[in-house]
């Protein structure tokens, strides 16, 4: 055998094996792929041991997952998916915003008596819209009112303005420096994808739920 392969082979490599010779020449067998498997552990100071375990009864922990097609028309189920998980921020909006209305209810009407909406002063573009909200539903009568108050039938928005525009009242209750911010920005720009059925990032849907936690200790 050659001196270099001898080199070679004396640390423990045994990636070439002499089998025999023929004349002059001497005939060398590559050691296969699988049989070097016995000595990386020499390379790579790792412990590497036969398994009969049947590859078949090993778990698989990576699960290929196909696409399939939604029952819906002119979707995949991914949309299908999305819709599922709105549902959690959707919950969150919800009582958020109801909360928010009835705060803003309970406490006006303190001030000026059951009839607040037309005591308070309320800017008339802002009335008007409402009334033609609620002229609306009289002509479809067929489908449920919108609310059983005219704050009912406002926007998130306006709900900030009436807050602002009675901050006499409403100082003494929550920071007007802060909640009227983080409802016309924060809330309604994630209300703003869920209204309009698109999916909101979880990173969107933890910020409103710490929105939901912060108002719950507000007033807890």
């Amino acid at each position: 055998m050659s001196k270099a392969i001898n080199r070679f082979n004396d640390h423990g490599y045994g990636l070439i094996r002499q089998i025999g010779t023929n004349d002059r020449s001497e005939i060398y067998e590559k050691v296969p792929q699988l049989k070097l498997l016995g000595v990386l552990d020499q390379w790579l100071h790792v412990d590497l041991r036969e398994d009969d375990q049947d590859p078949r009864d090993i778990p698989r922990r990576i699960k290929p997952r196909f696409r399939m097609p939604s029952s819906i028309p002119f979707i995949d189920d991914a949309v299908e998916e999305d819709a599922q998980r709105m549902a959690e921020p959707y919950v969150i909006l919800y009582l958020l915003e109801n909360s928010l209305r009835h705060f803003i209810h309970n406490t006006l009407s303190q001030k000026y008596g059951a009839d607040w909406w037309h005591k308070a002063g309320i800017r008339s573009s802002l009335l008007n819209e409402v009334k033609s909200r609620k002229a609306l539903e009289g002509i479809n009568k067929w489908h449920a009112p919108r609310g059983s108050h005219e704050l009912f039938y406002t926007d998130l928005e306006d709900l900030v303005y009436i807050m602002r525009k009675e901050h006499e009242v409403f100082k003494n209750l929550l920071d007007l420096e802060l909640w009227p911010v983080t409802f016309e920005k924060a809330v309604k720009l994630s209300r703003n994808i869920v209204d309009h059925h698109n999916p909101l990032p979880e990173r969107e849907v933890k910020r409103l739920k710490q929105i939901l936690e912060d108002w719950k200790n507000q007033f807890g």
